[in-house]
């Protein structure tokens, strides 16, 4: 008994001793990395990638990680995940992650999407100055147009004046004296009322939403103000109508179709109303209640439409202010829900993930995707045609910086637009500014 228990002691202090020794071994080096995921699959540069997979290094600096074949900065690192910020050089490609000289290929390509944004007007005072981009200045700008020469047509609200950009980035006054009021007449005599909206067909009027008397404008290319739609009172209504008889209630975003009808967000009546070329207003959606009810025409409800485009299939795309989301209507008026989760907030993701804060101005791009100012978080946000959301430029930081995705500055953004070259112009409305944005 007695050589037993020593048999044993003498067995356990062995297997004690073999353990100890085993724990003060190096590590036997990671095996082949794998890569079994990345989201998201569109992103901006100098925003964070996250990678998933297997046998990474727990060491930042043990990963190498490249975009298109070029290096991404590694922030951090686990055998099972990678967080990386995107270089501004990568381009859209496959992802490479290489640990101890082995490397792992991911199966999907990675879109990534390059936006450097720059300053074309303003000199961040309130004003209606005249001139060169660099010294005019503008007053609450939210709507803006490009007409097919590249002359860009704003809506400068607060000092109730249409503005026009020519090409060589002078800045003029298209229509209005300044004044406040809603007299038809040619341009220079013309008054507004706190334009916000503006629109232009395919022969070159304009439209604009005078919030402030409920009346829809329109601008002939030669300068000469009309009333196309509202009460020349100045009435707030829904009244559906022909011209003057027709009624809204403080329109804001404004689209235009192939055949020149015009789409308008009216706000406070939250429906969407569609004018044709002859001035005649209907309701397109909205039951007129306050709600986010995906249905069919006046059975959709709305909270606060604030702009709309149309695309190549003449759908039409909704922002709206009181449901953070983006709505969609089709040429049958069925309204659905494209992006948004109905939380305030920034998140990038599908469609029910996804957050905005107070989205406004939207183009489509040649793509097909959806660019839209995300006014409060400061940024440019992409809506893929699958409903996928991704940040492009702007960091939240309320302020007037130029740079390149992350890295630039947009102060409370609003309208936006596109030039035939895919160049964006985006009003910078706190700071008064017009930004210039090309794709890199």
């Amino acid at each position: 008994m007695k050589n037993l228990f020593l048999l044993i002691v003498s067995l356990f202090c062995v297997t004690l001793i073999t353990s100890c020794k085993k724990s003060d071994t190096p590590a036997a080096p990671p095996g082949v990395p794998s890569i079994s995921g990345f989201s998201p699959g569109i992103i901006g540069t100098g925003y964070q990638l996250t990678i998933n997979g297997s046998n990474f290094s727990p060491t930042v600096v043990d990963n190498v990680v490249t975009i298109n074949g070029t290096p991404s900065q590694v922030v951090s690192a686990s055998p099972t995940q990678l967080k990386v910020t995107v270089s501004g050089t990568s381009g859209s490609g496959k992802i490479g992650v290489t640990v101890g000289g082995k490397t792992a290929t991911s199966a999907d390509n990675i879109k990534v999407i390059s936006l450097y944004v720059t300053t074309l007007a303003g000199d961040g005072t309130a004003g209606s100055t005249d001139g060169p981009g660099p010294s005019a200045d503008f007053n609450g700008i939210w709507g803006v147009v490009c007409d097919g020469n590249g002359n860009l047509y704003i809506a400068d609200t607060y000092s109730n004046k249409i503005r026009k950009i020519s090409t060589d980035g002078t800045v003029s006054t298209f229509a209005g004296t300044g004044a406040q009021g809603n007299n038809d007449g040619a341009g220079s005599s013309a008054t507004f009322s706190l334009p916000f909206g503006i629109a232009i067909d395919k022969d070159g009027n304009l439209y604009v939403s005078d919030f402030g008397t409920n009346n829809i404008r329109k601008i002939t290319p030669a300068g000469i103000v009309s009333t196309l739609a509202g009460s020349i009172y100045g009435t707030t209504g829904s009244r559906d109508g022909t011209g003057i008889a027709a009624t809204f209630n403080h329109p804001v975003g404004m689209a235009t179709d192939g055949n020149n009808n015009i789409y308008v967000a009216d706000a406070g009546n939250n429906k969407i109303r569609k004018i044709t070329p002859g001035g005649t207003v209907t309701t397109l959606a909205g039951s007129g209640a306050s709600g986010a009810a995906d249905a069919t025409g006046v059975l959709a409800s709305f909270n606060q439409p604030l702009s709309i485009v149309t695309d190549a299939n003449a759908n039409l795309y909704v922002s709206e202010e009181g449901n953070y989301k983006i709505r969609k209507i089709t040429p049958a008026g069925d309204v659905t829900t494209f992006a948004g989760s109905g939380i305030s907030g920034s998140a990038d993701g599908t469609a029910n993930t996804a957050s905005f804060n107070f989205p406004v101005g939207m183009i489509i791009d040649p793509a097909g995707d959806l660019i839209v100012t995300d006014n409060f978080n400061g940024t440019i946000r992409l809506i893929s045609q699958a409903g996928i959301t991704a940040t492009l430029a702007g960091n939240g930081n309320k302020a007037s910086i130029d740079g390149i995705g992350y890295g630039a500055c947009l102060d409370n953004p609003l309208g936006i637009t596109m030039d035939k070259n895919g160049v964006m112009y985006v009003l910078d409305n706190a700071s008064n500014k017009v930004r210039r944005i090309i794709l890199q």
